[in-house]
C-alpha cells in the first residue's frame, strides 16, 4: 500500500505454510496452517512534523508522532484450521494478528494491532459453491467490529472454449 510513496508506505512480508494434519479424524481431515509476516511501513518528511497542529492552529513547536521515528516494523503471526467432512462441506477458523505486534511510530505510544477471529462454513458441489463467514475483532474505540459475509458461485462449463463463473457475495 502506498499513497504517493514519500508521504506514506505499507508493505508486509508473509511466509506461509499449511498441511494435513490428522487425516480421518471423525468423518473428515483437518488441516493447519500459518503465515509468519513481518509488517513494515513509513512516512516521508512532512512540514507538518516541525510544527505541529492542534485541531486547525499551529503549536509552534514539533509534533511528537510525526517528528519521531519515520518507520515501524514489527513481526506478526495468523494461524488457521480446516475440518473438510462429508466431501463437500469445509469449516474454518483463523486468528488473525495473533501476536498483536506494536506498530506505533512514537516508541512510548502503543498501537497494537487487533486480534481477529474468522469462522467460515462452505459448501462445494460440481458446480457450485456456497460460502458463508462471520469475523470479529476490537475497534480502536474498544468496541467489537462484526462482519458477516455469504458468497455464492456457480460454473457453467463450455465445451471446446473453457469454463466461466458466476459469482456473487454479500
Amino acid at each position: 500500500f502506498s499513497l504517493d510513496s514519500s508521504l506514506y508506505q505499507e508493505n508486509t512480508a508473509y511466509l506461509s505454510y499449511g498441511r494435513l494434519a490428522l487425516r480421518d479424524l471423525g468423518p473428515g481431515d483437518l488441516y493447519l496452517g500459518g503465515n509468519l509476516k513481518y509488517l513494515m511501513r513509513s512516512f516521508g518528511s512532512l512540514p507538518e512534523a516541525s510544527n505541529g497542529y492542534s485541531g486547525l492552529t499551529r503549536i509552534g513547536r514539533a509534533d511528537p508522532v510525526l517528528s519521531g521515528s519515520r518507520r515501524s516494523a514489527a513481526p506478526n503471526l495468523d494461524l488457521g484450521a480446516m475440518y473438510r467432512f462429508r466431501r463437500h462441506y469445509v469449516l474454518g477458523m483463523s486468528l488473525v494478528q495473533a501476536a498483536q505486534p506494536n506498530v506505533a511510530f512514537a516508541s512510548g505510544d502503543p498501537d497494537r494491532l487487533p486480534l481477529g477471529l474468522k469462522l467460515a462454513m462452505s459448501y462445494q458441489s460440481l458446480l457450485s459453491n456456497v460460502a458463508a463467514q462471520y469475523e470479529t475483532q476490537t475497534a480502536p474505540t474498544g468496541a467489537r467490529d462484526q462482519r458477516l459475509a455469504v458468497a455464492l458461485e456457480r460454473w457453467v462449463p463450455r465445451l471446446f472454449v473453457g469454463d466461466f463463473g458466476v459469482r456473487s457475495g454479500a
